[in-house]
């Protein structure tokens, strides 16, 4: 997760979103390797590849600090 952050940061998304799948391949229930891809993905307009991990994400972390974030994520997908 830190390696696909890091590709983000330098602008290498599709890079990260590698990463990021490995990350979530290793550890599944992770949230923020979910976070984070959704994120990834969202950036590449890759909205549907998206929406699973804003989902998962939110299953995991329903309180924490980037849930609200998650969740207006979500919400573009209600207008559709």
């Amino acid at each position: 997760t830190q390696l696909g952050c890091l590709l983000c940061e330098e602008g290498e998304r599709t890079a990260a979103v590698d990463a990021f799948r490995i990350a979530i391949e290793v550890h599944p229930e992770f949230p923020d390797a979910h976070y984070h891809l959704a994120d990834a993905l969202t950036a590449l307009g890759d909205l549907a590849a998206a929406r699973p991990h804003w989902e998962m994400f939110l299953r995991h972390n329903p309180r924490g600090p980037w849930a609200e974030l998650a969740r207006q994520q979500l919400s573009r997908f209600a207008d559709r």
